[in-house]
Parts: C-alpha cells; structure tokens; sequence
C-alpha cells in the first residue's frame, strides 16, 4: 500500500513538511443527504438562517464528511459567510476552510466539502431554552437526522473533530466521537446500512484557542493547530488510497499535551529525548494495517481523482456552488421526499424512482 512519510526534528521543520504531504482531489458534488436535516429542521422549528447555513455548510464533495460538535448560536441569524468573515472573533468554520486549503493543495475548501454536526440544529441557546426531557428528545433527534444523512451519503472517508464523549448518552455512536490522543488514528467505521469507509480522528478545528492563556499557550496552540491541519492530510491521503508514516503526527501529539512544560531555550519539542521516547513507543514502525483498511485503501486509489498540476478554482459561472442554488436544489430533494412519505421509502434506499441527485459537478 503506498505510503508518504512526515516527520520533524524541529519547529521550523513542521510546515514544509506537512506540505510535502498535501495532495489536491476533486470529488462530485452532492446534496442527496440533505432531506433527513431538512425534516428535522422543520420539527425543531429551528430559523430560516440555521436552515440555510446547514446547507451551505453541509453541501460539497459526496466522498469526504468533517463532523464537527453543534452550531453557535449566531448560525441561527446570521450568514455563515458573514461570521467568517469577523476575524475578530475566533470562528470554527474559518479555521476549517483554511486547513482544508491546506491540506488539500487549494482543490477543496468549506464549499466543496460536506461539514455535519454531531447534534445538527442544536446550539447551546436552544439547548439551554428547553426542558430536560425536551432537550433529551431533541437531542435524539438531531442524532437519528445525522446517521440518516450519513447512510445516504455513503463517504469514503470520515474526519470526526467533535472531541464528543457525553454526546454518547444521547445516541451518539461511540464510533462517530474522537479524542485528542487519537488525532490522525484511521479506523474502518461501519454505517448502519453496512457502509464501510473510513474514519480519521481530529481535534476541534479551535481545539487550541484557550490554550493561549496558558503560560507556554503559544507554542502550545501552534502545535495543536499543526496537529489539526495534520489530521486533514492523513484524510487527503487516505482518499487516494496512501498512508501516512513517521513520527511526525505522534511527536505533534506528544507536544499538544496540557501538561507539557515550556520548551527551555535551545530545547524543540522534539528533541533527542522526545524521539527516543518515541521510537520506544514505536511511533517510526509501520503502522500495523488491517485488512479492511487496505482494502478500502486499494479501491480509493482507483476511484479518487487526482489533480497533478491544477489550476486554482476560480472560473466563472454558478457550478452549483452558490448557496442560492444549494438551497433550491437542497429543498426540491426534500419535496420529493416528503413526496414519497407512506409509499415504503425508506431513507437511504438505491430506489431509482427516487432522483435526489440535485446538481452535481
């Protein structure tokens, strides 16, 4: 199986190397899962702006998913775009879209790639504005609307940056939560319809933000932010079928650790005592590869498209990508569902009478 290696001896090293290991891919559009959120939009009476910002968010590349916690509260009346664009408050889907810039060489960015919530449509306002039991059933809810939206669309690879652990309790997989600990694991994860793909652990794309308080928080958020951006080039290269080796995301995790102490003068968070604790740990070794891993690995490497030589997106026309055209083409899928309700559907069948296809690119 082919593989790409990423490692570092210094700080200054990290970025060139990362970047050696990008790798620009294009996927085909979709919004066939969209209905599922829509529908649960609808029963949640959740705003117009939450509804819309789910779709542009949640519109992209069918091959690729990033499920992330559950959305601010100001996603519920304000534009996503918008939000975006105020650097002066820390925004999620900011630190997403660059990483994703990043990782995949330009070729994908927050509008081409398909970002869920754990708990879609369930923001710490509404949370905090209804009952227990209300919050309970809700919560459930917005789970069974995500795994439906995942059975339909069926990715090849799954980048799980939730840090989700309570969210087990109300429904939640174990399998569709990560910790930091496990940032850059790839698993084979199982849907509910019996899809297999896989799932690479992350960090919170803003995972390092509060450590910045922290005495050594600089250097400390550095390394968690490389740590995140080196999660995204383990998904890139396992949508091509490669794997990445070395010690480069095991040492990025060692020095992400709260209780890390500043880095003395003259002493890089990867220094001689560092790799050696490494290499005990075997973090240079090859990892050890499942069967169904490399299986999947082997038809990626077939079926991913691959751009050598791109240019960068920037063409004119609509392409699908407009969130005027999302939404419209988000809402019609959802009509014909609703068309279909009582007739023996049953969310993420093959019926072909069933076109949710919408505009694909």
């Amino acid at each position: 199986m082919p593989c790409i290696e990423f490692g570092y001896t210094i700080k200054s090293e990290i970025l060139p190397a990362l970047q050696s290991c990008s790798v620009a891919t294009i996927g085909q559009r979709t919004h066939d899962h969209s209905p599922p959120l829509i529908e649960l939009s609808r029963k949640l009476k959740s705003t117009a702006m939450a509804r819309r910002n789910m779709l542009y968010a949640g519109n992209g590349f069918s091959d690729l998913v990033i499920l992330l916690c559950s959305p601010g509260s100001r996603e519920e009346f304000t534009p996503l775009e918008e939000i975006m664009e105020d650097e002066s408050v820390p925004c999620t889907m900011r630190t997403l879209d660059k990483s994703l810039r990043f990782a995949f060489c330009g070729r994908r960015d927050l509008e081409t790639t398909v970002v869920l919530h754990a708990r879609p449509f369930r923001g710490k306002r509404v949370r905090d504005s209804e009952s227990d039991e209300e919050r309970k059933k809700n919560d459930r809810r917005a789970v069974e609307a995500l795994l439906k939206a995942l059975d339909i669309l069926k990715p090849r690879v799954v980048v799980v940056c939730n840090l989700e652990t309570e969210t087990v309790s109300r429904g939640l997989p174990q399998e569709l939560c990560s910790t930091a600990r496990d940032a850059g694991k790839v698993e084979l994860l199982r849907l509910r319809n019996g899809h297999e793909c896989l799932k690479v652990s992350s960090l919170h794309p803003l995972y390092g933000v509060a450590t910045t308080i922290l005495p050594h928080g600089r250097g400390l958020r550095m390394m968690r932010d490389f740590l995140f951006d080196a999660s995204l080039i383990v998904a890139a290269n396992a949508l091509i079928g490669r794997t990445v080796i070395g010690s480069g995301i095991s040492s990025l995790e060692e020095s992400s650790r709260d209780s890390l102490p500043p880095p003395r003068p003259g002493v890089e968070p990867t220094s001689s005592e560092v790799m050696e604790h490494l290499r005990r740990r075997g973090a240079f070794d090859r990892p050890v590869d499942k069967t169904g891993i490399r299986a999947l690995m082997r038809d990626y490497a077939r079926v991913t498209l691959r751009v050598d030589g791109f240019q960068d997106r920037s063409g004119g026309g609509d392409n699908g990508c407009s969130i005027n055209s999302i939404i419209k083409t988000a809402h019609e899928a959802a009509d014909k569902m609703d068309a279909f309700k009582g007739q023996g559907f049953v969310i993420g069948s093959n019926d072909p009478k069933l076109d949710f296809s919408g505009t694909h690119q």
